[in-house]
Formats: structure tokens, sequence, C-alpha cells
């Protein structure tokens, strides 16, 4: 099995090539919001790839960059909603009704 068995946990697996774009592309952050027909701004879209934050809040989602390593901001022109040092700080940032 691929991964271990890991594929399992997840309810879905998206890959920029099926936009047949990579990231930073817009479209290919967009598979996830019509794959789950959902808002944009409604999904919580974490990365520790800085590029990646700035891409996926360029394309409306809300991004959290984890900077473990407390880097400066790279990319002024698409900021994330928020920056966290660790994994354990993120259900402070999700809804009460999801946390």
């Amino acid at each position: 099995a691929k991964a271990g068995g890991i594929y399992a946990a997840f309810d879905a697996l998206l890959s920029a090539d099926e936009a047949g774009v990579r990231k930073p592309a817009a479209a290919a952050y967009a598979l996830l919001t019509e794959r789950f027909a959902t808002a944009p701004a409604s999904v919580l879209f974490v990365s520790a790839n800085a590029w990646d934050v700035a891409g996926a809040a360029r394309a409306g989602l809300a991004a959290v960059w984890l900077n473990r390593a407390g880097a400066p901001p790279e990319y002024a022109w698409a900021l994330p909603r928020a920056t966290i040092g660790s994994l354990a700080e993120l259900p402070g940032l999700l809804p009460a009704s999801a946390a």
C-alpha cells in the first residue's frame, strides 16, 4: 500500500497534477474548493513552505504558515492569516465547533 497505508486516514488526496499546473498557481488550490464545494476563505490551509502559504493566500484560502524556525516573512504580496511556531498552536486557530 502506498505510504504504509496512511492514505486510508484521509477523506481525499489532491494533487496539483489534476489541474495540470504546479503550485503556487491558483488553479492548484482551486482543486480543493471545487472538490468540496466550499468557499476559499472557509479552508484553513497549513504549510511549512512560505511559497505554498503565499500561493494559498493569493488564492483566497485562510493560509497559516508553520514557521518553526522563526524566519522572516518572504512574500509581502500574500501574507498568511496567521503564523505559528508549532502545530500545537493550530487548535487555537480553529472555530470552536471544529476544535
